[in-house]
Parts: structure tokens; sequence; C-alpha cells
């Protein structure tokens, strides 16, 4: 493919599948993405071996000075830009050598975050990761409140540019399904299955619904995470009796299925890192409204399309109440499908223009630097 002299030749480093999760699969969409647009080096850091261990993390730093020499061999390149894609916790060390070097060598450097980790809670890493990448760098940032709270906790000017995980997020065709009106309402849920990413509570909500005889059914997706959420599974379809369905994981055919089976994603994460979960984006371009918690981006994400129960509100009852409003307005619920879809249409054009221009937009600024009692 043949580029135009002002784009720039990206060297772009992080983790590749396999295994396929949410960063790996982000960073492969996103070097994708650029190379329709750009000329591209890729340095691939995923060390495709269990996690934890010395043998790990000797193979990650090997991995990572591995990756100094693509950012030697086209350090000539004009113009040139380097992108990493930014580890949590200890691996902000790997990124922090690749930043350094990639900064030594007189390449913009671009860091893309994915984690509310090191914003929930002052992270020294990420400081020292500050201050290798200098004060130019660009962060990517995947929405305004993230940026903005990214700059009040380390009390500094950040220049950023914005990149939805909806740029990554494929459309889906429109089906007309019967309104709700006419059948029991479905509520869904597809996660890796725990109670911080809101199995218990998912649970405790279709309770409460066969409790007051809503009529309401239940789609669990996903792996459980350990014996305590499999047996809590088991028990719970042993209970309810036909009004909950547990499909274990679901993937490409059986995950689109388990979308069309659905008329609301039900996702009451309380996942301290949580950023903006990709799934909620797949419900949405499948038309599904959703109900979550106030975590990361998930506001933005969801806006009128569903309802956003904040912290410190017990979430069932909550969702109860949104759910009796749907069951009671079925042509209302309708369009709120028809809107949720579109919506999200509009957001994947746009998060996808911006992922390809981020490198010859000027950067937005987010100014934390005056407060200095910010927690």
């Amino acid at each position: 493919m043949a580029f135009s002299a002002s784009s720039p030749f990206i060297v772009i480093a992080g983790p590749l599948p396999p295994p396929v999760h949410g960063f790996s699969y982000i960073t492969q969409e996103m070097a994708r993405l650029l190379a329709e647009h750009h000329g591209t080096a890729i340095i691939d850091l995923a060390p495709h071996t269990q996690r934890g261990g010395i043998r790990y993390h000797l193979r990650r730093l090997r991995l990572t000075l591995g990756g100094l020499l693509p950012l030697l061999r086209h350090r000539r390149k004009t113009p040139r830009a380097f992108y990493v894609a930014c580890e949590g916790n200890l691996g902000i060390v790997y990124t922090i050598i690749l930043s350094l070097f990639a900064r030594l060598l007189g390449y913009p450097v671009f860091i893309h975050h994915h984690s509310f980790g090191y914003i929930e809670r002052h992270s020294a890493l990420m400081s020292l990761l500050l201050r290798a990448s200098g004060a130019a760098v660009t962060h990517i940032f995947l929405c305004p409140e993230m940026a903005q709270r990214f700059a009040i906790r380390y009390r500094r000017s950040v220049r950023f540019q914005i990149v939805s995980n909806s740029a990554f997020v494929d459309e889906v065709s429109g089906r007309q399904k019967p309104g709700i009106g006419e059948r029991p309402l479905v509520v869904g849920l597809l996660s890796n299955l725990n109670d911080e990413k809101g199995l218990g509570l998912f649970l405790e909500l279709l309770g409460e619904c066969h409790r007051k005889k809503l009529g309401i059914r239940g789609i669990l997706a996903g792996p459980p995470q350990s014996p305590v959420e499999r047996e809590a599974i088991r028990n719970a379809c042993a209970e309810r009796g036909g009004v909950l369905d547990y499909r274990g994981p679901v993937y490409g055919d059986a995950k689109d299925a388990f979308y069309g089976d659905i008329d609301v994603f039900v996702f009451p994460t309380r996942y301290a890192n949580e950023a903006q979960p990709t799934v909620i984006f797949e419900a949405l371009a499948h038309g599904i409204p959703v109900l979550s918690y106030e975590r990361g981006c998930i506001c933005s994400q969801v806006l009128s399309h569903g309802a956003v129960a904040p912290r410190a509100k017990p979430f069932v009852p909550f969702a109860l109440d949104w759910l009796e409003r749907q069951i009671a307005s079925p042509e209302a619920f309708s369009r709120l499908r028809l809107d949720a879809q579109a919506a999200f249409k509009e957001d994947r054009r746009t998060a996808r223009q911006a992922a390809a221009s981020i490198f010859v937009s000027p950067p937005a600024t987010a100014d934390g630097a005056q407060q200095r009692k910010a927690p």
C-alpha cells in the first residue's frame, strides 16, 4: 500500500494473540487499522506462555529487549512514531524500557492506556513512566473522563487523544425480533464469571425477578473462574427451573446467538481496573440496552441506551426498577433498542477515524497540574 509523505512510519509494541483477551485483541486490531494508513513494524510482547514465575518474566524481558532492535532499525525514517500498548502493574516496567529508548532515539511516543487500575490508585511505576517518556508524550485514552482523571491523579498537564474501543467492535446488521409485550423479557450476562464481574448480582437480580413474578428469564455465558462460581451457577439453574440458561464459554456464532436471544445486557461489574468493556459495545452493536455499574468509562459508553447505577447505590433494586419500567412500555423499549444500535454505529465510525488520525491530529490537553489536593 502506498502512503503519503506526511504519513509517519509507526513502530507498534504490545501483546498480540494468542491468547485472545481484551488487551491482546485491541492491540491486534489497532495494529491492523494503523497498517491501513501507515507503514508499520510490530514488536509482539506476548510471551505466549503461562503467567507468573521467573521464566515468565525472563521471557517478557527478552521480548522487551528484543523490541529495541526494530526501534534502532527504523530510527532514520522520517516522519516516524512509536506506539506502545501500556501494561499494568509490574508490566509497566516493560513499557518504561521501550518508551525511554524510543524517546532517546527521537521518536514521538504514543502510550495507549487500557486500565483504570493506576488511575483509581496512584502507581509509582506510572509516575516513573511519565518521567521516562517526557513531557512531549501523547497519551491515548478511551474516553475524556479517563484523560481528566489521569491528569488529576498524576497532577500534571497531559497531551492526549481519545480512541474508543468501539473502533474495534464489528457492526451487526439489524434483526427484528418480537417485542417484549409478546413474550418474556430476557436478561443476559457474558463475561469471565465471578463476583467482580457481577455474577452474584446477576443471580440475585434474577432471583428477585422470579420472586416478584415478572416473568423475566436469564441467560449466562462465559467460563466460571473457580469451583465456587461453577457451584453457584449449578445451584441457580437447579433452583430457577428453566428460568436460567447457562451456555458456558461462547465464541463466533454462539456469541452472536447469545446476543440475539437477550433483550437487556446486565453487567454489574465491580472490577477495580474496569475501563471500557468491549462486551458492552458488543451488546450495543446488537441493539441490546445495557444495565451496568459506574466504573471506568461505562457511563459514557451506555449514555441513554440503558442505565448505570452509581457506585454507592445497591444494584439489584436499581435494576429491578428500570426493568419494570421497560416491561410497562414495550413500544418505548423497542425504540430504545433501535437507538442503541444506531448510536453504536456512529460511535464506531468516529472512533475509527480518530484511531487512524492520532499521529497527524493535534492532541488535546487535560490539566491536573493545579489540582494539588486531588486524591
